[in-house]
């Protein structure tokens, strides 16, 4: 195989050879170290193949043999060259073209997040940016052990990580951290008090003395059950107390907002632009310009992507939107309705675990402002454990 790479570079050529006496020829060949292969009788004398150099010398040796030689093919680069000699256009644009992807080579085209499960891939890529590692990159400058030691730092949830460079991809791999829940020991005495001042409706006491009596009005911190119970020997143990305490609790919420509220409605003028991606910079392939005073822009990036990794090419789409600011002014009545429903949304979202039992509002507009007072009665759960402590 290596011969005939060394034969191809330097060309070769398979020539017939016309005498009455080849033996001879061949004998003469041998003994001036001209080196002739594939050598084949013929009806009127031998073909064979010869080096382009030894091709040239063997004038002399079809002189003493009074034979002559004929060139049937041409082998090798310099006869490829000669051919494409007249399009050097061509060979410098491959040139050209090889230098470019050995350049590029030498930068991140990809990095792949993997392992991933419940952290986000773009607060790890972002992380990765911020330290240097990014599409575009070059990987001769990145220090691997410093940017895996800052993301670890900064995302706590990492518990292992390693950046694999291949060829032009940054391989993340990714592993998480396994948090052990936190143990809760029921071994502690502890007593249940009072989260919120109300009164008593209701309880349900699993372990524990109780210390009220439903009607009893208690304030916040009050004690509701006992962990220091009479055991059946007469003697007295501390216990982890367990209970679920329901009292009504008066709660007052405020809900504010101004007559006049601002708008935004889109008037349907919309401007599209369009660049490429390469590597991270942008090149605008068209120019859509506007002079919009209010507008929002929307926009989506297109990678092209390989069967394993997104490379570092597309094109980006903007969509820049016009819209008005438009105000309206509510009338006290709208006004009143819009604030219900917040009320609404407040019971849902924020108590979503207390019964309402009654609710009386009184609302009012002053200086250009609705405020809605609300005056509830909530039954909820107040109980609130405390460990049980000895002072100093």
């Amino acid at each position: 195989m290596v011969l005939k790479i060394i034969r191809w570079t330097k060309g070769y050529v398979d020539f017939s050879l016309h005498s009455k006496t080849p033996e001879r020829f061949l004998n003469l060949c041998s003994l001036n170290g001209v080196n002739i292969w594939n050598t084949k009788p013929t009806s009127f004398g031998l073909t064979a193949s010869i080096s382009i150099f030894d091709y040239r010398n063997i004038r002399y040796l079809l002189k003493k043999t009074k034979g002559k030689s004929n060139i049937n093919n041409k082998h090798g680069m310099p006869f490829f060259v000669q051919k494409y000699k007249a399009r050097t256009g061509l060979a410098v644009g491959v040139l050209v073209f090889i230098a470019i992807c050995m350049y590029l080579s030498s930068f991140i085209w990809s990095v792949n997040i993997i392992g991933a499960e419940n952290i986000s891939n773009q607060r790890i890529i972002e992380t990765l940016e911020s330290n240097g590692l990014t599409v575009g990159s070059f990987k001769n400058s990145l220090n691997i052990q410093q940017i895996q030691r800052n993301t670890m730092l900064e995302i706590k949830e990492i518990g292992w990580m390693s950046i694999n460079i291949q060829d032009s991809c940054a391989n993340v791999e990714i592993k998480e951290k396994v948090f052990v829940p936190e143990m809760k020991t029921e071994t502690f005495p502890c007593n249940i008090v009072a989260g919120k001042d109300g009164v008593i409706t209701d309880y349900r006491v699993s372990k524990g003395a109780v210390d009220v009596k439903i009607g009893s009005a208690v304030s916040k911190g009050q004690m509701l059950v006992n962990s220091v119970i009479e055991n059946k020997r007469g003697g007295i143990d501390f216990v982890h107390s367990e209970a679920e305490v329901y009292a009504d609790v008066i709660e007052t919420k405020f809900f504010t907002s101004s007559l006049e509220r601002y708008y935004q409605i889109p008037t349907g003028n919309k401007t599209n632009r369009y660049s490429f991606n390469i590597f991270n910079f942008n090149l605008p392939a068209t120019l859509g310009n506007s002079n919009y005073k209010s507008s929002i822009k929307q926009q989506n990036t297109y990678k092209l992507a390989s069967e394993y990794n997104v490379l570092p090419l597309g094109f980006i789409e903007e969509t820049e939107i016009e819209y008005s600011n438009k105000e309206k002014t509510f009338t006290e009545p709208e006004m009143r309705k819009a604030l219900f429903k917040e009320m609404a949304l407040f019971e849902i979202f924020c108590k979503p675990n207390s019964k309402v039992k009654s609710r009386t509002y009184t609302g009012g507009c002053a200086n250009g402002k609705y405020k809605l007072t609300v005056n509830y009665v909530f039954n909820e759960d107040i109980a609130k454990q405390q460990e049980l402590y000895i002072a100093d």
